[in-house]
């Protein structure tokens, strides 16, 4: 019974987002429910659920998605997410041991502006299930390093470094992969490797996902859209033996007539969101 109005309770959240700014389609351009996705995203043993930064709505979806799956799968439930970069785990894993308060976690963490209104929630309902938040994302500093000087200049870093925030360099890109083909048209000003930016990011959430997941587990993802559409990006660095049957992958796009998805839209991902063009932003 508790179960059962758990359940009802995260699907009554739900409902007023139906058929407000977005609909929801699968990657045949069908409209489907949102029950019908959670449903689908229980089943799997890795979840990308890909994000527009500023949208809202979207991130209250992530949060029910969260507590969905942990009603699910309790203490096998992971999250991981891009927001968080892997040199702050140790800060998050104090704060959710209560060594430190939150002024320090938030003062340190190097936070996204949009962290209170838009990813607190998802932090504090893992921290108060005792489950594990996994900050996937290279440093900042590091990408910053990349974008500028290349996919080498990480070899100077201190060996210790190399081992505890970083995936195992070199990286291998599948440069014939077609997002990485869009940005690296894109990269017409500033540093000369934003491809190369971009992979590095993909490639240490990969490898703190595959760090972090074992048999039995299921590990939500939460990051860009274009880090997991079509199934590229961070899963082009997982490893092959990690079958697709297992994965789902959630994006949102943007059109001015959402009643029907676009072609070019289509196969981004198992579901997509699809919002309208001016959908409530966070920021």
């Amino acid at each position: 019974m508790k179960r059962l109005l758990f359940l009802s309770l995260v699907f009554w959240h739900l409902n007023p987002f139906a058929h407000d700014e977005f609909k929801l389609y699968d990657a045949k351009g069908k409209e489907v429910s949102i029950e019908k996705m959670f449903k689908d995203a229980a089943s799997k043993s890795w979840i990308f659920f890909g994000e527009f930064h500023n949208s809202s709505t979207i991130h209250r979806l992530q949060l029910r998605l969260t507590q969905y799956l942990f009603e699910k799968h309790k203490s096998n439930l992971i999250v991981g997410a891009e927001m968080f970069e892997s040199d702050n785990q140790d800060i998050i894993n104090e704060y959710f041991a209560g060594w430190i308060n939150t002024k320090y976690f938030e003062d340190e963490c190097r936070l996204w502006t949009n962290y209170k209104t838009d990813y607190k929630p998802i932090v504090e309902f893992l921290k108060s299930n005792n489950l594990l938040l996994v900050a996937t994302n290279i440093a900042r500093r590091y990408a910053h390093m990349v974008h500028y000087k290349g996919l080498e200049s990480l070899e100077a870093l201190p060996q210790h470094v190399k081992d505890l925030y970083l995936p195992k360099l070199p990286i291998a890109i599948d440069t014939t992969l077609a997002s990485y083909q869009e940005i690296k048209k894109m990269a017409t000003h500033g540093g000369k490797f934003m491809m190369e930016a971009q992979a590095i990011k993909d490639a240490t959430m990969a490898h703190f996902i595959q760090k972090y997941w074992s048999p039995g587990k299921v590990f939500l993802h939460l990051n860009g859209a274009f880090h997991s559409n079509s199934y590229e990006g961070i899963i082009s660095f997982l490893p092959q033996s990690w079958s697709r049957k297992e994965m789902l992958v959630i994006s949102m796009v943007t059109q001015k007539n959402i009643d029907k998805l676009e072609d070019e839209n289509k196969k981004l991902g198992d579901y997509i969101f699809c919002f309208e063009e001016d959908y409530g932003k966070s920021h």
